[in-house]
């Protein structure tokens, strides 16, 4: 298998079909609260090991924004949507409707509006991955959290490094005219979830292999 025996070819395509339905609903959401277009598309999709993640998301020092959330219900865990700092700013310079490059640093609004995304887009990618599995997927309200990347993902280590070997990877990029965003969106889920998650990609993908011989 792919990635590191967690994911096949197939499972993985499944994941970046669901992200690309996901991001389309985000996208359509994100342009009316920003009154403009924007498109948001994903690139790749990965299961890698936590201890790896570090390599999908920047350098330990470089700073990001994050907006996490518990996940709740059928499968326990937390959801991460990673902005770099600069993408962050751009992000808040078209949800305030500033000129470019105008945003140095997060004032308490600013931070209200990338809260206000990150709990549009995972509940986009959320909705989306539970209905495609046909699970119950309970984000928590979301939460900001602006550090340097290390330092986050050892405290996502420490409460999860016993019981998550791997994390799936959903790596976003927001299309605008103007400003370069990019992110990821992470999945994090228990050494339990995690078998429950890819179990029920195998059945889904069965499912729709039967439907598509019967045709």
């Amino acid at each position: 298998m792919d990635n590191f025996g967690i994911l096949n070819k197939e499972q993985l395509d499944a994941l970046k079909e669901v992200g690309t339905i996901g991001s389309g609903h985000a996208a359509n959401a994100l342009s009316q609260l920003a009154g403009r277009k924007i498109m948001i598309s994903v690139p790749e999709v990965k299961a890698v090991p936590l201890k790896e993640v570090v390599e999908l998301v920047g350098p330990p020092e470089s700073i990001v924004a994050v907006v996490y959330m518990n996940l709740m219900g059928d499968a326990q865990g937390r959801s991460l949507l990673i902005f770099p700092r600069q993408s962050a700013f751009n992000l808040v310079d078209i949800l305030m409707k500033r000129s470019a490059g105008q945003t140095k640093f997060l004032k308490e609004i600013d931070s209200s509006a990338i809260r206000e995304v990150g709990n549009i887009l995972t509940g986009a990618f959320l909705t989306t991955l539970a209905d495609f599995l046909n699970i119950a997927l309970i984000p928590s309200v979301p939460m900001l959290a602006y550090d340097m990347v290390g330092a986050i993902l050892e405290a996502l280590a420490i409460e999860f490094g016993e019981e998550a070997d791997h994390i799936f990877c959903i790596q976003t990029e927001f299309t605008d005219p103007a400003l370069d965003i990019g992110g990821n969106f992470i999945l994090v889920f228990d050494r339990k979830s995690l078998d429950i998650m890819i179990e029920k990609i195998d059945m889904k993908i069965k499912e729709m292999t039967a439907n598509k011989n019967r045709t």
